[in-house]
């Protein structure tokens, strides 16, 4: 698979810093890589993992602002009825905000490690070398399952590396896949073991 890496090496220095603190990771990846260094595979939130985990709050809030509305607009309180028009209005722009910031993390595999990147108003960096991979777990809930999205946790022997987990991949199983790939490419596989007989 082949990833386009925006370069803005060729604009005006000014609006090549400004075009480079708006880009999505996904959009100047050549920012954290180094030579030599390619990308195998990138994946990102999933916007049905972020639908499932904020429906409760979804529910509550139209329900509740529902009521007031009705409420507000039966008894003439308009003030009330205002207010949950204003807190509803409130709750979209955190929601949107919320799901906006996810645009802006993304999980990527190169040659030579795994790495997230994450953050609008903060990029943060996290990364762990091949070499220092010590376990890969996989968990995915029954509605993960269902809506294609899951987690990837990942153990180091640098256990203060910041990079746990990979929350709600959109492709977690090729994610895994390759993640598993490329850890055995470098730390080679297990070698085969005695033969277990499990009946006589």
């Amino acid at each position: 698979m082949t990833f386009r890496i925006h370069s803005f090496a060729g604009d005006d220095g000014f609006v090549a810093r400004v075009r480079a603190a708006f880009a999505r990771p996904i959009d100047s990846l050549e920012t954290y890589l180094v030579p030599g260094e390619d990308v195998l595979h990138v994946d990102h939130p999933s916007a049905n993992a972020f639908f499932v985990e904020e429906l409760p709050m979804i529910l509550f809030m139209t329900t509740v602002a529902a009521v007031a509305i009705g409420w507000g607009a039966k008894t003439e309180h308009i003030t009330v009825a205002g207010v949950a028009v204003l807190a509803m209005l409130a709750f979209v722009v955190y929601l949107r905000l919320k799901r906006l910031s996810q645009h802006y993390t993304a999980y990527i595999l190169t040659t030579t490690r795994v790495l997230r990147v994450s953050g609008f108003l903060r990029r943060t960096a996290a990364w762990i070398p091949w070499a220092k991979v010590t376990d890969v777990r996989f968990e995915a809930s029954l509605c993960g399952r269902m809506l294609g999205y899951a987690t990837v946790y990942i153990d180091s022997a640098n256990e203060t590396s910041g990079l746990a987990e990979m929350t709600n991949l959109c492709d977690p199983r090729g994610f895994y896949v390759k993640l598993t790939e490329l850890v055995q490419l470098k730390q080679g596989p297990m070698p085969p073991g005695p033969t277990l007989q499990l009946f006589d």
